[in-house]
This record gives C-alpha cells, structure tokens and sequence, in this order.
C-alpha cells in the first residue's frame, strides 16, 4: 500500500491484490458486507456450493456491486483468506 499514514483499513488492506479498492467509506462497508457474507456462505456450504448470488444476498448489496469489487468467487475466496 505504500506509506499511507493511517489511512489504510483493514478492508483495504484485504483487498489487495485480488480486489478493486473501495474509495470512499460507502464502498467500504460494502466490501467488508460482500467478504462477511463470503465467509458465512462458505462456512455453510463450502466454497463449490457457494453462489456469488447467494453471497450478495447475505450481504444485502446488488450483484453488479460484486463485480465492482471482485472479477470472480476465486478472487473474492483470496481476498476472505488475506483478510
């Protein structure tokens, strides 16, 4: 991330790499809802039966909004284990 003083979070920190970084505060609760639901949908079903739909669901965001973050559940999957 470079020297930032302060101003990294946690979320950003997790989406390097393998998803967009949020720019504004919205963007990042966003984030932080789509890898929670993540973890739950993949806790309950494993990562083969979880859906990127049923993630977004659980996170209550758009599905349009997944792909602003993440190209695909693999990418999102390496986001949730890095954070």
């Amino acid at each position: 991330m470079g020297n930032t003083q302060g101003t990294a979070t946690p979320v950003a920190e997790a989406a390097c790499g393998d998803a967009k970084v949020p720019r504004t505060e919205r963007g990042r609760r966003t984030l932080r809802k789509l890898l929670d639901a993540a973890a739950e949908e993949f806790g309950e079903k494993g990562f083969h039966e979880a859906s990127v739909s049923s993630i977004t669901r659980r996170a209550g965001v758009a599905l349009g909004s997944f792909y602003t973050y993440f190209d695909s559940k693999d990418a999102l999957f390496r986001a949730l284990v890095a954070d």
